[in-house]
Order: structure tokens, then C-alpha cells, then sequence
């Protein structure tokens, strides 16, 4: 399933207020179950803050295609602060299986997105850094990604000295002073100076 096909299910419902799309598509849920517009239901459910029904409408979905790429990335967005873990095995997933069978770039790029946000709240500022690279490589114009990176060589400033952690070759994390220098790697290993 594409993003754009949960779009179309929403623009179905065009309204002039968003209480009424609400309404609309509240009403149509007892005869429209396709995935596709649970999955519009879902969006439109969590941009109004009603995260509980939305995260339901996402686990309905996932029951059906546990590899939908848009459920997963969504509901694991919702799961970044409750249970971290969870998460982080669905944002992997996402990636994994996009990468393998033909990505649709803007849910792949949020996919690498939320792993950096959550590899930030985690203090792994490479990770995070390099997962916001690879959203950029998939998705050059992915606002999201260029406002954490900015963010992150904000915190890369000598004079601002976050303390971080490192991962060494065998999977142990190390204190380490977040100086920058594996923006300039990085940049490098991109093709940039």
C-alpha cells in the first residue's frame, strides 16, 4: 500500500471542516473496511489527537499486513516514547522490508527519521546522525531530517560539549564528548567536505 492510496480514501470525504471529515469517515467506518481506509482513518484520527483510536485502526491493519510499511512506521511513531523497543523493531522492519521489495521514499525516509530520533533520546548522536543521512539520501527534500541534522551539529558545537555514547566493534557503549567530528566522517563518507 502507498501513502497516496490512504489519501485518496480521505479525499473521498472532502469536507469544509475537519469535525466533519471526522464525522464522514466515523459513519463510513461500519461498511469501509478496506485497508486503505483504515489507514486514512488512522491519519486523520491522530492529526486530531485521538491517538488511542488511531493506534487501534493501525493494529487492525497490522493484523491483516504485519509489513504494512505505513502502519508500522505511524504506530511505531506513536510507541517512540511509551515502549522504545517496540518501536525500534518496527521502524527496522519498515526499512528492511522497503529496502528489499522497492521502497516508497517518503515512508522509507520517516522510517529512517523516527530511528534517529530515537537513537538521539538515546544519546547515540551517530546513529542519529546517520539515520537522518540516509532519510536525506532517499528523500533529499525531507524537512524533518534537515531540522535534526541542524539540530544535532547545534549540539556538535565544541563550546556546547553534549555528552554522548559510542558503540564500540563489539556492541558496548562508551562515554564519549559529542565534539562533532562524526559529522565531518560522515559528510566525507557522503561525498560532501
Amino acid at each position: 500500500m502507498k501513502l497516496e492510496e490512504a489519501f485518496k480514501e480521505i479525499n473521498r470525504f472532502s469536507t469544509t471542516s475537519e469535525e466533519e471529515l471526522v464525522t464522514k469517515m466515523e459513519e463510513a467506518s461500519s461498511t469501509n473496511q478496506t485497508l486503505e481506509f483504515k489507514v486514512g482513518f488512522a491519519i486523520v484520527l491522530g492529526a486530531k489527537g485521538r491517538e488511542a483510536e488511531s493506534m487501534g485502526l493501525y493494529e487492525q491493519v497490522l493484523e491483516s499486513q504485519p509489513n504494512n510499511p505505513i502502519a508500522l512506521t505511524n504506530l511505531g511513531a506513536y510507541y517512540m516514547y511509551k515502549d522504545a523497543k517496540r518501536a525500534f523493531k518496527m521502524f527496522r522492519k519498515v526499512i528492511k522490508e522497503q529496502v528489499a521489495n522497492g521502497a516508497e521514499k517518503s515512508t522509507l525516509a520517516l522510517a529512517y527519521v523516527n530511528l534517529g530520533v530515537l537513537h538521539e533520546n538515546a544519546a547515540y548522536y551517530e546513529l542519529a546522525y546517520n539515520s537522518y543521512r540516509l532519510a536525506l539520501k532517499i528523500d533529499p527534500a525531507n524537512r524533518l531530517a534537515q531540522k535534526y541534522i541542524a539540530d544535532l551539529k547545534k549540539k556538535a558545537d565544541p563550546d556546547y560539549g553534549l555528552i554522548g555514547l559510542q558503540i564500540t566493534e563489539n556492541e558496548t557503549s562508551v562515554p564519549m564528548l559529542w565534539d562533532g567530528s562524526f559529522i565531518q566522517q560522515c559528510d566525507r563518507a557522503f561525498g560532501e567536505k
